[in-house]
């Protein structure tokens, strides 16, 4: 920082022919006001025709101090007939400050990991997945240790209180997906905790509420792949730069994670998936059972995911009937309606079981499982049309007759027809 200052005789004029070399003392701290932590002051000027003037003192610590500037030698020549009191020139105590970090330096506080979607509902032994596409968090929110430094690097200890100005939106973090074959997205940003942790140190707690996902093609599954993120995370201090000339207080990158990737809660394998139905076909006098399998893509093509034990449910209300033929003509869908509260896949399958025609007749319509986010077709309930119930599961969605992006519904043809004879063949005995 800079000094200004002048030499004056008796009528407050500025004494030209003062050329001594005060010190300055600190008198106090007047910032932090208690458990003020003293620093190191460093000062050196010699006065030229009266005036002193530096730009280059220093003081190591943060806040604010009380000093003077002090020439006990100017007068030594008459130190044989003069006391030292008179022989000694001061200034009045002035206070300078605000002094503010350097910089900051960031420490991994705590071990992140980031939550697995489905670990708790696979088979015994097999490896907890999440879908790509699918959100997912922190399961143990990362916390950064902020450690406040001077010039020269060492803390300074009066970063505190109401001198430690690290605000939460001066947080930022960055999830990336290190080599991942599907990009990985930020989709939610929640507001990071800063909390002071004494002797100029603050603790840095990233939003429980942060939302990743890697992005799922419609046109171009990747194969499933174990996730190895890393994060980078930096802090900013922009308090100061409304005085022209003051910078933002900045920190380096710390980044976690960069040996391995951070770590997920029960697996950190991705799978492209989606839920499809096949077609039922069946005698009118029976009911029909629509299979329903949860598939993964891989360099082999689609493929069931036998570890599913129960990670994927589906309401009633989430299944709607359309395109009624025959006896389900003229929107009588909801006579075949499921009646199954909830259907649960086991080991990547599931049956959608519907009940035989009231009459025995033929007919025919089509299913529709609705995981977009906006309903398609009629749900049923209590053999009434309905609106359906949105699943919002984009990443199960599948390809369709006629749209073979995976960004539609799954759908399937059930139909009932003639009944069967009750033999194959029949002939008379002699």
């Amino acid at each position: 920082f800079s000094i200004r200052a002048r030499a004056l005789d008796f009528g407050n004029a500025t004494a030209a022919g003062y050329d001594g070399t005060p010190t300055m003392q600190v008198a106090g701290c007047a910032l932090p006001a208690t458990g003020c932590t003293p620093g190191i002051l460093s000062f050196a000027a010699t006065a030229q025709s009266g005036v002193i003037a530096t730009d280059a003192a220093s003081y190591s610590e943060v806040g604010a101090i009380q000093v003077k500037l002090v020439d006990s030698d100017f007068g030594a020549v008459d130190a044989a007939d003069t006391p030292a009191a008179q022989r000694t020139v001061e200034s009045p105590v002035v206070t300078i400050g605000r002094f503010v970090p350097d910089r900051m330096a960031l420490a991994a506080k705590n071990a992140p990991v980031l939550q697995t979607q489905h670990g708790q509902c696979v088979a015994a032994g097999a490896g907890g997945f999440s879908f790509v596409g699918q959100a997912f968090g922190w399961a143990t929110a990362p916390q950064v240790e902020v450690q406040a430094l001077n010039a020269a690097g060492q803390p300074t200890l009066n970063w505190k209180g109401a001198l430690q100005r690290l605000p939460a939106n001066g947080v930022s973090s960055a999830l990336s997906g290190n080599g991942a074959p599907a990009s990985l997205q930020t989709l939610v940003t929640g507001a990071a905790t800063v909390v002071d942790a004494g002797s100029g140190k603050a603790t840095v707690t990233l939003s429980g509420a942060d939302r990743f996902a890697f992005a799922r093609s419609a046109s171009s599954p990747v194969v499933s792949f174990a996730a190895a993120p890393t994060l980078q995370v930096t802090v900013r201090d922009s308090s100061e730069t409304a005085v022209a000339g003051n910078e933002a207080i900045d920190s380096d990158a710390l980044v976690v994670g960069a040996a391995g990737g951070v770590p997920f809660s029960a697996g950190s394998t991705f799978h492209t998936g989606r839920l499809v139905l096949g077609n039922a076909f069946g005698d009118a006098r029976r009911g029909l059972a629509v299979p329903v399998e949860l598939q993964r893509f891989t360099e082999r093509g689609w493929l069931r995911i036998a570890e599913d034990n129960g990670c994927v449910s589906l309401p009633l209300a989430a299944w709607s009937y359309t395109q009624g033929s025959g006896t389900l003509a003229g929107g009588r869908e909801c006579r075949a309606a499921a009646s199954t509260p909830t259907l649960t896949l086991v080991q990547g399958r599931a049956l959608l079981r519907l009940p035989k025609m009231p009459d025995n007749s033929q007919a025919a319509m089509t299913v529709i499982l609705n995981l977009a986010a906006t309903p398609e077709a009629s749900a049923c309930a209590s053999g009434t049309a309905t609106t359906a119930l949105p699943l919002n599961l984009p990443w199960l969605q599948t390809a369709r007759a006629g749209s073979p992006g995976l960004d539609n519904n799954p759908a399937a043809r059930a139909v009932w027809g003639r009944a069967y004879q009750a033999w194959m063949n029949r002939r008379e005995l002699f």
